[in-house]
């Protein structure tokens, strides 16, 4: 208001009561809950404006506005706000970095996102289950059994992509594992048996039992326990089927080669 800024400083039912932003100004200015102007801000205030000031906190507050209400990244939302913004040169000189004011409005799209659940036992609000454009996005919300819940979430767009492409690489998250990281990290041997199993994906199909067993014969000097499960693990679950995981003579053998 006539380029001084104001702050919230009480709310009634009817009414906010600002005061000036500047420490020791004791001008006032009341508004009712819709911030139209009622009374105050004829008094003369104790310092000089700073139209600046004002500026930037309108700047601030559109780029705030965009943080809460969209998912686009925060340092692009700054970017398109400041390559638009009619600030003047001054207020733009001394406007925060993209890096001052990002962990504020950070913080700010925390506070207002639901919070991380604690089980699937919660309900899903309905812009979660739409795209930007209002387009349904989760495809399938089932309960399964006691304390399991499965979400399936695509556009339509994504169907149309997957439907139509013949090939589709996939990737996976283990909810359970040998825990041998630690064995894997510390001894040399077992690392070596390990990328001796990866790589029997690479190799020609009509291989690939000969060389399991060329890999468990090589085991026998290593009777680790950790080494016997691992290769009984990868006999069950793997070597029934060679043919769904065997990537020789294909020209895309991982995901990487796709990725980036």
């Amino acid at each position: 208001m006539n380029n001084y800024v104001y702050k919230c400083n009480k709310k009634t039912i009817k009414t906010k009561y600002w005061i000036c932003t500047i420490s020791g100004c004791k001008v006032f200015v009341h508004t009712d809950f819709n911030n139209n102007y009622l009374c105050g801000g004829k008094n003369e205030h104790e310092h000089a404006a700073n139209p600046e000031l004002l500026e930037i906190h309108q700047t601030r507050q559109q780029i705030k506005r965009r943080v809460m209400n969209e998912s686009t990244p925060i340092g692009a939302v700054y970017d398109e706000e400041m390559s638009k913004t009619s600030m003047s040169s001054t207020a733009i000189a001394i406007f925060p970095t993209v890096h001052e004011i990002y962990e504020g409005f950070a913080k700010t799209r925390r506070k207002a996102m639901p919070a991380v659940p604690q089980s699937c036992i919660l309900d899903i609000p309905e812009q979660y289950t739409l795209t930007i454009d209002k387009k349904r996005f989760l495809l399938l919300d089932e309960v399964r059994v006691r304390r399991e819940r499965l979400l399936v979430f695509s556009s339509d767009i994504q169907l149309d992509l997957l439907f139509n492409s013949s090939i589709v690489y996939m990737d996976g998250t283990y909810s359970s594992t040998l825990r041998l990281q630690q064995h894997y990290l510390s001894d040399e041997n077992f690392r070596l048996l390990c990328r001796k199993l990866m790589a029997l994906g690479l190799m020609p199909l009509d291989k690939g039992v000969n060389s399991f067993q060329d890999v468990r014969s090589a085991a026998q000097c290593l009777p680790q326990l950790q080494v016997i499960q691992l290769l009984q693990y990868f006999e069950n679950n793997w070597m029934s089927n060679i043919e769904l995981w065997n990537l020789f003579g294909l020209d895309s053998r991982t995901n990487n080669i796709c990725e980036g």
